[in-house]
């Protein structure tokens, strides 16, 4: 199984705390949940060496689910049309548009782009996966006859 488990001192090499024969148990967090800022995104958590602890053996952890929340996503879309007539059946429209206008850093969650970033033990442990899209402008023409 990858693990050794040693009920009478108490020693567990592995990742199976609860005895239960499958390794992915949850450790043991001091906090309940973390909110994250943008720069802990950018350049990753830095948590203290005793933010998780091992359960005792035969316990289950105490880190819940969605104990670390992803950044969020924040882009605003803009876009302009401008009608020419030209006769009563003729008209041209211009378009501008642009795609994340004020070019907000979004970043992907760790783990993103088949990157292992999400195990706890990794030294970039929390930090984004890369970052979506940057602000994107197009024009066109639209001719309706």
């Amino acid at each position: 199984m990858g693990f050794v488990a040693d009920p009478a001192n108490c020693l567990n090499t592995g990742g199976d705390y609860n005895l239960d024969g499958i390794g992915n148990d949850r450790p043991n967090a001091t906090a309940r949940n973390v909110n994250a800022s943008h720069d802990q995104w950018a350049n990753g958590f830095n948590l203290p060496d005793t933010f998780f602890t091992s359960p005792c053996l035969g316990c289950v952890g105490n880190l819940g689910r969605n104990t670390f929340v992803g950044p969020a996503f924040w882009a605003a879309d803009m876009s302009i049309f401008k009608d020419f007539n030209f006769s009563e059946r003729v008209r041209l429209q211009f378009r501008a548009e642009a795609f994340n206008v004020f070019n907000h850093t979004n970043f992907q969650l760790p783990g993103a782009n088949f990157a292992r970033k999400n195990g706890i033990d990794a030294l970039n442990f929390g930090q984004a996966g890369g970052t979506f899209n940057p602000r994107n402008v197009q024009f066109g023409f639209k001719l309706t006859y």
